[in-house]
């Protein structure tokens, strides 16, 4: 992914964040304006987010084993 697509899904990724779940999907049709991929991308990010924030609070040895 090239920087500039990396910091569209990030400032996307964040804003989508910010709202409440019922209305994330309304809000990425209208900013990803038929990108689908980027649409996806983004939609994929926030389900992801629970499984992170684990990982960063799970201990190094217990993630490797």
């Amino acid at each position: 992914m090239n920087p500039e697509r990396w910091q569209q899904t990030e400032r996307l990724y964040n804003s989508v964040l910010e709202l409440e779940t019922a209305r994330r999907e309304a809000f990425l049709q209208e900013a990803c304006a038929g990108d689908e991929p980027l649409r996806k991308e983004i939609t994929r990010l926030p389900a992801q987010q629970p499984e992170a924030e684990n990982l960063l609070e799970t201990p190094a040895f217990e993630v490797v084993a």
